[in-house]
């Protein structure tokens, strides 16, 4: 099924999202969602939707269609927590499970991963510059195991409660480790970043 919305387009973002569920929740199988000329059709030739199109195409690609699908289509049960600041929804901590239900990650959990791996990133040049050989190659080596960890700070959370917490402690431990080989290096004391109290 197509919507077309000639301009000036009569739909607010709100009621693209209200349109889709109620189609979805119908059983309709494809919903384009686009400027009047076609997806992609807001141009100079066309004209310009009043509303960007992409906004419209997020507000139908929901997140209660994906888990639909998810939900219909795999063996995984997937349901969502909404995040919110005041009365708007900022995210989603998305859980799922293959039996029993299994925690994501929260978002407070991976700012603290991203928080750690940020500070070992901003101190690399320092850490693989060592003078002493043999503690310059564990530092490099410190400084690409926090790199892969990176992976596990983008969006969409797709790890469990208990990985992150895994990957916090490691990555502490990373940090700690190569502040001790400079404080070696440079004979200066470090202030530890405790994970524990944010601090």
């Amino acid at each position: 099924m197509t919507v077309f919305m000639p301009d000036p387009v009569p739909f607010t973002v709100e009621e693209v999202q209200e349109m889709v569920k109620a189609l979805n929740d119908a059983g309709v199988p494809y919903i384009e969602v686009s400027h009047s000329s076609g997806l992609g059709g807001s141009s100079f030739q066309y004209g310009f939707s009043q509303i960007n199109e992409m906004k419209l195409i997020g507000a139908a690609a929901s997140v209660d269609v994906a888990i639909n699908e998810l939900n219909q289509y795999t063996e995984f049960k997937v349901w969502y927590v909404e995040q919110k600041k005041g009365r708007a929804i900022v995210g989603f901590d998305l859980h799922w499970s293959t039996g029993e239900k299994v925690a994501s990650a929260t978002r407070k959990q991976i700012n603290e991963l991203k928080t750690i791996l940020n500070a070992i990133h901003e101190g690399m040049f320092d850490f693989i510059n060592l003078r002493d050989d043999k503690n310059r190659q564990t530092a490099i080596e410190l400084v690409r195991q926090a790199e892969r960890m990176t992976i596990y700070t983008e969006d969409p959370i797709c790890i469990t409660k208990e990985r992150a917490d895994r990957l916090i402690m490691d990555a502490n431990w990373i940090l700690r480790e190569l502040e001790r080989l400079h404080e070696i290096d440079t004979n200066t004391k470090v202030l530890f970043y405790n994970w524990l109290d944010g601090n």
